[in-house]
């Protein structure tokens, strides 16, 4: 039997809109119906591969990598995908645990060794189960199949962890909410310019850049809590999660009781995760896709009321 952690998250898609002063901009979310909607027309016109699987492969400026997502299958508002990406041949042997000698991976000219991952997607919540598997491509790469979904309209797609509800409830049981450290990543030069006034014009200057963030320190006056009303952390996490999405590094709370020692709680280590189980105990090292299907199935089904419980969903049927 193999263990993995699945991850939940919660995928939202929006378009921006001008408001009716054109001074600002604001956010029109899609709802569950509308995301399905747009995912059906891309698996509609999608490669179909010999096991009769849907089938697409799309690059990522970011990380520059070539992403393959198969969709298995695809039934009742419920989606099941592969998601893999290339790895190179030469760190992948073939050892024989008698003699302990090892081979090359044989490969054909138009083959590659691929690191892949399962995650099903409920349309009927926008909700994401993610099994976790080193190398294999990480939830993001999903942002990068959504905002392949786009026609007519720019849209955005987002993807948030869903937090375990009970840590922010522990931390809002505080005296004392001293400090808010929250590190986000930066898609565009827009932000040096706008934020930091660099000149346009020294951009490229800038190079061999691994990557762009931004740190916000929110600090309360000496024994102050920075919030005025009871509750108000979970608004505030909720508002940061929709403005950044899968950009969010990090969320780091300090707290503590009259009389305690501060207590640091890193949040986004407390998202809601559940042990999936594949397989049986058989002794097998080889596992199939509709087994890593019906342990994902199981996982989301055994945390679903919890899940709805914990997301707050800003879009309507």
């Amino acid at each position: 039997m193999l263990k993995k952690k699945v991850s939940f998250y919660h995928l939202s898609v929006h378009t921006n809109e001008t408001t009716e002063d054109h001074l600002t901009m604001r956010n029109i979310y899609f709802s569950n119906n509308k995301i399905e909607e747009i995912f059906e027309k891309k698996y509609n016109a999608m490669q179909t591969t010999s096991q009769n699987t849907h089938v697409i492969t799309l690059y990522n400026d970011a990380t520059h990598k070539n992403y393959v997502y198969e969709i298995i299958s695809y039934a009742e508002h419920l989606a099941f995908l592969r998601i893999g990406q290339s790895k190179d041949s030469n760190v992948i042997g073939i050892r024989n645990m008698s003699s302990l000698d090892i081979n090359d991976v044989p490969l054909e000219h138009n083959q590659k060794l691929e690191s892949y991952t399962y995650c099903i997607i409920d349309f009927t919540t926008s909700v994401i189960s993610y099994t976790e598997i080193m190398g294999a491509p990480t939830k993001s790469s999903l942002i990068t199949f959504f905002l392949s979904l786009q026609e007519n309209e720019n849209i955005i797609p987002e993807i948030s962890v869903i937090l375990n509800k009970d840590i922010v409830n522990k931390i809002n049981k505080k005296s004392v909410i001293s400090q808010i450290n929250i590190n986000v990543s930066v898609p565009s030069d827009k932000v040096l310019s706008d934020e930091l006034g660099v000149p346009m014009d020294f951009f490229d200057s800038i190079r061999n850049i691994k990557s762009r963030t931004m740190n916000f320190k929110i600090v309360a006056q000496r024994n102050k809590n920075i919030f005025g009303a009871p509750g108000e952390l979970a608004s505030f996490i909720d508002s940061i999660q929709h403005r950044f999405g899968s950009r969010v590094n990090h969320i780091h709370v300090n707290a503590r009781d009259n009389g305690e020692k501060t207590e640091s709680f890193d949040l986004l280590n407390s998202l809601l995760t559940q042990t999936a189980y594949i397989g049986d105990d058989n002794g097998t090292s080889q596992y199939t896709s509709l087994q890593f299907r019906d342990a994902l199935v199981a996982a989301y089904s055994r945390n679903k009321n919890d899940i709805l419980r914990y997301i707050r969903d800003e879009r309507g049927d």
